[in-house]
């Protein structure tokens, strides 16, 4: 499979698309803030295959990054941010499903997306957001 992500100025956020060996898209996932007819014009133009995600990223003068299948810990640590008790992550780490990493690396943008709105709260722990699940808060709703 292949995952790529696609960012554009006017997504403020980033579209993750999976491809499987026939390039046809078998996932995909909206971390972007959009306009309901920016919601609808994606609707329309869908990119069913590997080929039409090129063209769509030339309509939308995006940028688009293919990126590893696989979520290992390092990917979480560096997009994560906060650098502490690093042993202590790595444990929790080891047990969750591959399904939670995603979700923790994917929530990482919603959660920090929070902070900054919010403007008021310290970014929890690695380990904290980790083993409390804050990928999972939607961060969105809450004010």
């Amino acid at each position: 499979m292949k995952k790529y992500i696609l960012t554009a100025e006017k997504l403020h956020g980033a579209l993750t698309f999976g491809y499987d060996i026939n390039s046809l898209l078998v996932f995909f996932h909206n971390e972007a803030e959009m306009a309901e007819h920016q919601k609808k014009w994606l609707l329309q133009h869908c990119p069913f295959t590997e080929a039409q995600l090129q063209q769509l990223k030339e309509k939308i003068n995006g940028q688009l990054e293919e990126v590893a299948t696989e979520i290992t810990f390092d990917i979480f640590w560096e997009k994560y941010g906060k650098k502490i008790n690093r042993k202590r992550c790595l444990a929790i780490w080891a047990k969750m499903t591959e399904r939670q990493r995603m979700q923790a690396v994917h929530g990482i943008w919603v959660y920090d997306r929070y902070l900054t709105r919010t403007g008021y709260r310290a970014k929890a722990d690695p380990s904290t957001y980790l083993s409390d699940e804050y990928y999972l808060n939607d961060w969105d709703k809450l004010k």
